[in-house]
């Protein structure tokens, strides 16, 4: 890939070869490990039913939270290049991002929240989730982690590997060019932010509101400019950087059928059709033709 681009003094407009959002990468592996939950449910011990329910519940959520703001980036009719649903690891380090959104002006990366429950934040930036009755009492508040910061550490991360693999990009139009927001994605949700700090209020705004920001910061952070060619030099070497991140494994729930010795997954009960065991019962791999084991049923 080149990048000599980056070196060039760039002009005031940029031609584009497209003129809508494109979606480089869109979520595929929050709904494959939701469907391979929802199999292994039908597996587990009784026990252990409620548990692997709530995992369910929680990444469902956090799949229908993205949705809502791909909806929007979807229909924002700007010209951006979409990478969603990003997994980095950097020794200790590792980061999933749930959107980075390239524009010729930004880098913006998203990070989206579905919440049930309001959010209050203080004047010292802390965030508490509040619980309130049928009446609309707040009854318990309890405290979450900050998403700005957790955000600001993907931000961090991805100027990191930006400036490792794009050595020619230098770190202060990555300064300039990287941003971020968290968007919350339940229309339902209010959020308490008038004694928060300027910094962290900034960076939280509802899902119907990211199309008007994402306009906003094309107007208006344009010390940086980007051609179209960076543009995808960039998507591609955060596509390239992407690992497929490691789910719940099966070893932390118990199951009613054997694990296969070789690829540690429930295994299938079936039916031999040929052969001298024919009508017998055995236990085979999911994974079959890949993984050939089995294990006979007495």
């Amino acid at each position: 890939m080149a990048f000599l681009d980056f070196l060039r003094p760039k002009p005031a407009v940029k031609t584009l070869t497209f003129s809508g959002p494109i979606f480089i990468k869109e979520n595929s592996s929050t709904k494959n490990q939701i469907e391979k939950l929802e199999k292994w449910r039908e597996l587990i011990v009784p026990e252990q039913t409620e548990r692997i329910t709530r995992e369910i519940k929680m990444l469902t959520s956090g799949l229908n939270g993205e949705k809502t703001v791909a909806y929007e980036l979807k229909n924002s009719y700007l010209p951006i290049l979409i990478l969603q649903d990003l997994y980095f690891k950097n020794q200790d380090t590792a980061a999933q991002i749930d959107f980075v959104v390239i524009a010729t002006s930004f880098i913006l990366v998203i990070e989206s929240k579905k919440l049930i429950d309001d959010i209050e934040v203080t004047s010292k930036g802390d965030f508490n989730r509040c619980f309130k009755t049928a009446t609309g009492l707040v009854y318990k508040k309890e405290g979450m982690y900050n998403p700005v910061t957790q955000n600001q550490r993907h931000v961090d991360m991805l100027k990191s590997l930006l400036k490792e693999r794009i050595p020619i990009l230098s770190a202060q139009n990555l300064e300039a060019l990287l941003k971020s927001i968290v968007v919350l994605a339940n229309p339902k949700t209010v959020i308490q932010d008038a004694n928060a700090p300027a910094e962290i209020r900034d960076k939280i705004i509802k899902h119907d509101q990211l199309i008007n920001h994402l306009k906003k910061l094309q107007e208006t952070n344009t010390s940086v400019l980007l051609s179209e060619q960076e543009m995808r030099s960039i998507a591609e070497t955060l596509l390239s950087s992407h690992q497929e991140k490691s789910f719940v494994p099966a070893a932390d729930y118990r199951f009613t059928v054997p694990l296969c010795p070789k690829c540690n997954v429930p295994m299938v009960r079936r039916t031999a059709k040929k052969g001298a065991n024919q009508g017998n019962e055995f236990f085979g791999c999911p994974n079959f033709p890949k993984c050939r084991q089995i294990i006979n049923i007495d």
